[in-house]
């Protein structure tokens, strides 16, 4: 008999929306297993991303 193992993946997700020239975050964390969504939850944005979003928009709208 096989023993079958479910693969358990998490995402991170970040939204960035614009409101009033000023960026909003917002973060989930996205819980899958074999495919199928099993929960998604509010998280934090770490100011380390929100950093480096900031810059990779800024770089866009430079070139």
């Amino acid at each position: 008999m096989l023993s079958h193992k479910a693969a358990t993946l998490a995402y991170r997700i970040t939204y960035i929306t614009v409101e009033d020239q000023d960026l909003q975050f917002e973060t989930q964390i996205a819980i899958h297993n074999d495919g199928r969504l099993l929960s998604l939850c509010a998280a934090p944005t770490l100011p380390s991303e929100r950093k480096e979003l900031r810059e990779l928009i800024d770089g866009l709208k430079k070139a």
